[in-house]
C-alpha cells in the first residue's frame, strides 16, 4: 500500500508490522484449540497421556508466562522428574524451573505458577522418544540450540496440519516468545512480561550469580533465606496437632495429577 505522504506510507507499514503479532498469535490460538480438542476427542483410556511438550510449550507462552528459551529448557527437565519438581500451595500447583544464567546451567530458581488450562495438560504429559532433551554432551549452548531447534521444528509440523498460514509460523523458539510477549503486553502490566522474558532479573538467581546482577552481598543472604519459613508459632501449632493425630491433607486434586504420573512411570 502507498500514499502520496511520505510520513503516511511509514507510518501504515510500521502499523502492519506491529499487527504481525497479533495475527500470529491468534493464529496460535486457533491451533492450540483444536489441538487440545483433537486429543481430547479420543478413548477414555487413551486420553490419560497423550499431550506432547510442544502443546504444553505452546499453551506456557500463550497463557502462562513462559517467554524464554532458558525457561522451557527448565519447563522441560522439571517435566522428565514431575514428582520431585510439581508441588501444590493451597488451590495452586507451581514448579520450581531450575533454569540457567549467563549461559551456565542452573543457576536460577523461579517458581512458576501455570494457569489451570496448561497444568491439566501437564498432568497428561506424555514424554516421547522423539522429545530432544537437555543431552549431556556439548556445551549449555549447543544443547540449547538442539533443543530449541528440534522442539520448534515439530510445534511447525503440528501448527501446520492445523492450517496455520506459513507466514505466521514461528521462524524459532524466540520468535514464539517475542511475538507472545508483545501480544501480552496489551493485556497484562509489561513489568510482569519483562519479567518473563527474563529482561529484568529476579532474585531467584543463585549464588554467586546474583551478587553479580545486584553487587551486594546481603542479597545473597536474601536468597538463601527460605521464603516458606514457618514461624515458631506455626511450627509449634503443626506440631501439636501432629500429637493429636491430625495432618495435612494433600488436596483431593493434586493427589489425583499425581496419580497420573504414577500410573504413566510404570
Amino acid at each position: 500500500f502507498f500514499f502520496n505522504d511520505t510520513a503516511t506510507t511509514e507510518i501504515y507499514t510500521l502499523s502492519l508490522h506491529d499487527a504481525l503479532p497479533i495475527w500470529s498469535v491468534k493464529a496460535w490460538l486457533d491451533a492450540e484449540k483444536s489441538w487440545i480438542v483433537d486429543l481430547h476427542d479420543v478413548s477414555d483410556t487413551a486420553r490419560k497421556r497423550n499431550v506432547p511438550f510442544e502443546l504444553i510449550l505452546l499453551s506456557a507462552s500463550l497463557h502462562s508466562g513462559i517467554l524464554n528459551q532458558d525457561l522451557a529448557m527448565g519447563l522441560h527437565a522439571a517435566l522428565s522428574e514431575p514428582e520431585n519438581y510439581l508441588r501444590h500451595s493451597e488451590h495452586r500447583v507451581y514448579m520450581d524451573l531450575p533454569i540457567a544464567w549467563q549461559g551456565k546451567p542452573n543457576r536460577e530458581i523461579r517458581r512458576w505458577y501455570p494457569d489451570d488450562g496448561v497444568a491439566c495438560l501437564i498432568a497428561r504429559y506424555l514424554a516421547s522418544a522423539s522429545t530432544i532433551s537437555a543431552e549431556d554432551s556439548g556445551s549449555y549452548g549447543d544443547r540449547r540450540e538442539r533443543f530449541c531447534r528440534a522442539t520448534n521444528s515439530r510445534l511447525r509440523i503440528e501448527l501446520s496440519r492445523r492450517n496455520v498460514d506459513k507466514a505466521l509460523l514461528p521462524e524459532s523458539l524466540a520468535d514464539l516468545f517475542d511475538h507472545s510477549a508483545l501480544f501480552l503486553r496489551s493485556e497484562i502490566p509489561s513489568v510482569m512480561v519483562g519479567y518473563a522474558t527474563r529482561n529484568i532479573p529476579a532474585r531467584s538467581l543463585l549464588p554467586p550469580s546474583i551478587d553479580r546482577v545486584y553487587g551486594d552481598p546481603s542479597a545473597i543472604r536474601i536468597e538463601n533465606k527460605d521464603p516458606d519459613d514457618q514461624s515458631p508459632e506455626d511450627v509449634e501449632e503443626e506440631s501439636a496437632l501432629a500429637e493429636m493425630g491430625f495432618e495435612p491433607d494433600e488436596p483431593e486434586w493434586m493427589k489425583a495429577i499425581r496419580d497420573c504420573f504414577r500410573v504413566s512411570n510404570k
